[in-house]
C-alpha cells in the first residue's frame, strides 16, 4: 500500500524543525507518523534513530538501526550509527564487528577518509585488534602515507607477537620495512624479533603533538557538533579552520620523517602541499603551527596570531590560515583582521563566517554603510543555503540589486536597523532552522515563480521592477525570442546597471541565439566584475559556461585555470588543463595536444597537484610522443611515470618495447629485472607473470625473455610450465645452431625433475655425445 507523500514530507519536516529546537519527544513523534506512511524510509528511520539516542532511549534506538540496516543493507552509516550505540551500552565485542562492517562498506563506496576515522574509532576502543591496524595500514599505504602505514603495520606485528603468531608478527614487520626500509622503528622491531623482544614503536614527539593537536580538535569538533547549542556559523567557520591547521601540522611532521628516508626525486610531487622549502625551514614551520594551536587553546590569541603570521610570512598560504588570523586580530586590530578576512572571502567555506566578522568589526567601528552590506552578503549565502538546491543560484542573484540599493545608502539609522535584524537571525546557534522557518512565513508563489528573499521582511529596496525584468526576460527566452530579450534586458540595465545577474542573462541570450564568441565576452567580463566584489565562486561559475561553450578559447580557460589556483582548487585547475589537451587530442591536433600537457605537467609540479595527476599528464605525453615516433621524448616521459607507479605493468612495458625501438635492448632487458625484483620483493608474482607474457607477446622471439618467464614459473612452483618453456627454448636454440645453449637449457629442466625426467636425461646424453 502506497503511503500518503505529501503527510510524509509534512511529518518529516515537523520533526526536523523540532529536532533544531532540540524538542526530541515532538521529533520522535513526527518521524513516527512519518514511518506510518513509509515504514522503512530510510531518512525517516534514520532521523527516529538519533531522536531517540538524544533522549538516551539507546535499546529504542539500536532497534532502529538494525532495522535499517535490514532495509538498506549497503547504509555504512546505519552499521556505525550502531555500532556507537553498542559501545555506549558496553557492548564493545560486537560494537567492534558493527564498526567494522561500516568502514568496510565505507571502502567499497569510495569514502576512504570515513573509513580512516572508523577503523582509528575502533583501535581507541579496542587497540589489540590486528585486522583493524592492518586495513589501516593497506589503506596508508595505497594513498602514499607511508610512515602512517608502517607505525600501523608496526602495531598490528606487536599484537601478533603477543598472540604468539610470530609468523605473522614477522610478515608485518617484513612489509613495513619494504614501505620504508630506512625506517628506525621498522628495524628496531625487525631486531626485537629476532632477539624475542616485546616489540616497541617509538613516535618521534613532534609528530605525537600533531596527533593530539588533531585529535583534541577533531574531538572537540565533533562534540560542538553533536551539541548543535554552540555552533553558530562563525563558531563553525573557526572549528574547521582549527581543524585543518592541526592536520597541516600533522602533515608537516609525516613529510619531514618521510624526508629522511627518501630521494629528492622520490619526494618530488609527494611531500605535503603545505610547504615547499628546506627541512630547516618546514621545521620552523611546524613548530610555529604546533605553538600557534597551543596558544589559542590557552586563551592566548595574541600570541597565536603572532606564530600564525610567521607562517604566513614563511610562504605557507591557505584559506584556514587567513580566516584564523581574521578571527584572532578580531577585537584587537580592525585593519589586520579585515584585511585577512577579505583574503579568506574567496574560499566557499568560510564566505558566510567571514562575511559576519567583518560586519561585526564594522558595526562596532560605526561603518554602518559597509556593516549593512557585508551583513547582507552572509544573510544571501545563507538564504541560498537553506533554500532547495535548484533555487540556490537564483536566490544569489535575486539578493544583488538589493545590496546595490544599500552600497550607497546615507540613511544611517536604518541602516543599523539592518544590521542588528541580520545579526539576530545569523549570530545564533540554529541559524539555518530559525531561518527556515523565516522562509515558511513568506507567501507562497507561483510554479516557475522566482524565490522570496528573507531580506524581504526585512527592507524596501526598489528591486521589485528589475525583478520583474528578470521574469519577462526569463520569458522571451524559452519562446525563442532572443532578440526581444536582449532589448529588454538593455532596458532594466539603465535601471539597474550594476546589477549583473542582468548582464549574464544577456550572455546566455547571445549564447543560445548563436552569438558564441559575444556571449562568451561577456560571461568573461561579468566574471572579473564578480571576482573584484570577491565573489570569485560566481566568477568560476561563469568562466566554466564560458569553457563550456567556447572550449578552445585559451584565454577564458586560463582565467579560470588563475581562479581555481588563487581558490585552492589544484585537482579542478588541473583537469581543465587535461579537459582542453583532450580537445586537441581528438581533433587531431598533436602539437597542441602536447603543448598543453605539457604546459599541465609544469603546473602540476609547481602547484604540489597529487601523483595521480602527474601520472594522468606523463602517460598522454608518453602517448603523443610514441605517435610522433619521437621515441627519446617518449623515454623521458615514461622513465619518470615508472618512478611514480613502480607497480604498474603496462608502463613497464610500454618502457621497454620504446627502449628495443630505440635498439637498447639491454636496457630493456634491465628493465624487466627490474620489475621482477620488485614484483618478487612485494610478492607480485601475478604481476611478475603478466608484465613477462605481455613482452613476450610483443617479442617472442626473444629466448632471454622466456628463460626469465621460465625461472618464474619454476619460482612460483609451476614446475609443468617452466618446463614446456625450457623445452621451447632448446629447440629454438638447438633449430639455430646453438648446440651448448640446448644444452644448459636441458640440464635446467633435469634440475627441475620433472615426472620425464629419463627423457631428458637420455636427451642430454645424446647432445653431450654429439648425438642429434
Amino acid at each position: 500500500m502506497t503511503g500518503d507523500q505529501e503527510a510524509f514530507k509534512k511529518a518529516l519536516d515537523n520533526g526536523t524543525t523540532a529536532a533544531w529546537e532540540s524538542q526530541w519527544e515532538k521529533a520522535e513523534q513526527y518521524y513516527r507518523e512519518a514511518l506510518q506512511q513509509f515504514p522503512d524510509h530510510p531518512l525517516a528511520l534514520s532521523n527516529l534513530g538519533l531522536a531517540l539516542v538524544q533522549q538516551g532511549a539507546l535499546e529504542k534506538a539500536l532497534n532502529i538501526f538494525q532495522h535499517l540496516v535490514r532495509v538498506s543493507p549497503d547504509n555504512a552509516s546505519a552499521y556505525d550509527r550502531t555500532s556507537r550505540i553498542l559501545e555506549r551500552m558496553g557492548k564493545t565485542d560486537e560494537a567492534v564487528r558493527w564498526a567494522m562492517q561500516a568502514a568496510e562498506l565505507c571502502l567499497k563506496n569510495r569514502d576512504i577518509e570515513k573509513a580512516i576515522d572508523i577503523w582509528q574509532w575502533v583501535v581507541s576502543i579496542d587497540a589489540d585488534l590486528a585486522l583493524a591496524h592492518t586495513r589501516l595500514g593497506m589503506v596508508y599505504e595505497r594513498m602514499g602515507r607511508k610512515a602512517l602505514a608502517v607505525e600501523s603495520y608496526l602495531s598490528a606485528a606487536g599484537i601478533e607477537q603477543r598472540a604468539g603468531k610470530l609468523e605473522r608478527a614477522s610478515q608485518w614487520v617484513a612489509r613495513a620495512i619494504s614501505l620504508m626500509p630506512d625506517s628506525p622503528e621498522a628495524r628496531q622491531a625487525q631486531a626485537a624479533l629476532v632477539n624475542n623482544q616485546p616489540l616497541q614503536t617509538i613516535i618521534p614527539a613532534q609528530r605525537s603533538i600533531a596527533r593530539r593537536s588533531l585529535q583534541a580538535t577533531v574531538g572537540m569538533q565533533e562534540k560542538r557538533t553533536a551539541d548543535k547549542t554552540g555552533m553558530t556559523p562563525v563558531e563553525s567557520a573557526r572549528q574547521s579552520a582549527l581543524t585543518i591547521l592541526a592536520g597541516m601540522l600533522f602533515d608537516q611532521a609525516e613529510a619531514a620523517q618521510q624526508a629522511a628516508t627518501q630521494t629528492n626525486y622520490e619526494l618530488h610531487g609527494k611531500r605535503s602541499a603545505l610547504f615547499s622549502g628546506s627541512q630547516n625551514e618546514a621545521a620552523r614551520v611546524q613548530q610555529h603551527l604546533a605553538q600557534a594551536i597551543e596558544a589559542q587553546s590557552l586563551g592566548q590569541y595574541k600570541h597565536a596570531a603572532e606564530d600564525l603570521q610567521r607562517v604566513l610570512d614563511m610562504g605557507v598560504k591557505h584559506p584556514a590560515i587567513y580566516f584564523f588570523l581574521g578571527w584572532l586580530y578580531f577585537g584587537v586590530d580592525s585593519r589586520k583582521s579585515l584585511k585577512h578576512l577579505r583574503t579568506a572571502i574567496a574560499a566557499p567555506e568560510y564566505t558566510l563566517a567571514a562575511c559576519l566578522l567583518m560586519a561585526e568589526g564594522q558595526e562596532r567601528d560605526q561603518k554602518f554603510t559597509d556593516a549593512v552590506v557585508s551583513y547582507l552578503q552572509a544573510l544571501r549565502l545563507a538564504d541560498a543555503q537553506v533554500v532547495p538546491p535548484a533555487d540556490m543560484d537564483e536566490m544569489l542573484q535575486i539578493y544583488e540589486p538589493i545590496i546595490e540599493s544599500f552600497s550607497d545608502r546615507p540613511d544611517e539609522g536604518h541602516a543599523r536597523e539592518i544590521c542588528q535584524a541580520i545579526s539576530k537571525i545569523l549570530n545564533r546557534p540554529d541559524w539555518e532552522g530559525y531561518l527556515t522557518a523565516l522562509r515558511l512565513q513568506l507567501p507562497e508563489q507561483a510554479h516557475g515563480a522566482p524565490p522570496i528573499p528573507v531580506a524581504q521582511q526585512l527592507l524596501e529596496t526598489g528591486s521589485s521592477e528589475v525583478l520583474t525584468a528578470m521574469m519577462t526576460i526569463r520569458q522571451l527566452g524559452q519562446e525563442g525570442k532572443y532578440y526581444a530579450a536582449v532589448e529588454e534586458a538593455y532596458r532594466a540595465i539603465n535601471a539597474s546597471p550594476t546589477y549583473l545577474p542582468l548582464h549574464v542573462q544577456i550572455s546566455e541570450l547571445l549564447l543560445r541565439a548563436g552569438r558564441i564568441q559575444a556571449g562568451v565576452e561577456k560571461l568573461g567580463y561579468v566574471a572579473e566584475l564578480y571576482n573584484l566584489r570577491g565573489d570569485s565562486a560566481q566568477a568560476v561559475r561563469l568562466l566554466m559556461r564560458a569553457a563550456q561553450a567556447a572550449p578552445m578559447d585559451l584565454v577564458v580557460r586560463n582565467r579560470l585555470i588563475d581562479l581555481l589556483v588563487e581558490q585552492g582548487k589544484i585537482n579542478d585547475a588541473a583537469q581543465q588543463y587535461l579537459d582542453l589537451g583532450e580537445m586537441y587530442y581528438h581533433l587531431a591536433d598533436l602539437d597542441m595536444a602536447l603543448k598543453t600537457y605539457q604546459a599541465a605537467l609544469t603546473f602540476a609540479d609547481h602547484n604540489r597537484a597529487g601523483v595521480q595527476w602527474q601520472v594522468r599528464m606523463l602517460s598522454k605525453l608518453a602517448d603523443i610522443d610514441m605517435q610522433r615516433l619521437d621515441m627519446r621524448s617518449a623515454t623521458e616521459h615514461l622513465v619518470r611515470l615508472r618512478q611514480l607507479q613502480p607497480e604498474d605493468v603496462n608502463t613497464r612495458l610500454a618502457l621497454v618495447n620504446v627502449l628495443t625501438r630505440l635498439g637498447r635492448q639491454g636496457e630493456a632487458l634491465a628493465e624487466i629485472d627490474d620489475a621482477l625484483k620488485l614484483y618478487e620483493a612485494k610478492r607480485l608474482d601475478q604481476a611478475a607473470l603478466d608484465v613477462l607474457h605481455k613482452a613476450i607477446g610483443e617479442y617472442p622471439e626473444n629466448l632471454e625473455l622466456r628463460k626469465r618467464l621460465a625461472n618464474q614459473y619454476a619460482r612460483q612452483g609451476q614446475k609443468e610450465l617452466a618446463v614446456k618453456e625450457l623445452d621451447h627454448i632448446a629447440d629454438t636454440l638447438l633449430a639455430n645452431g646453438n648446440r651448448m645453449g640446448a644444452i644448459a637449457m636441458v640440464k635446467a629442466i633435469v634440475a627441475l625433475n620433472p615426472p620425464n625426467v629419463a627423457e631428458y636425461q637420455e636427451l642430454l646424453q645424446g647432445l653431450l655425445g654429439g648425438g642429434a
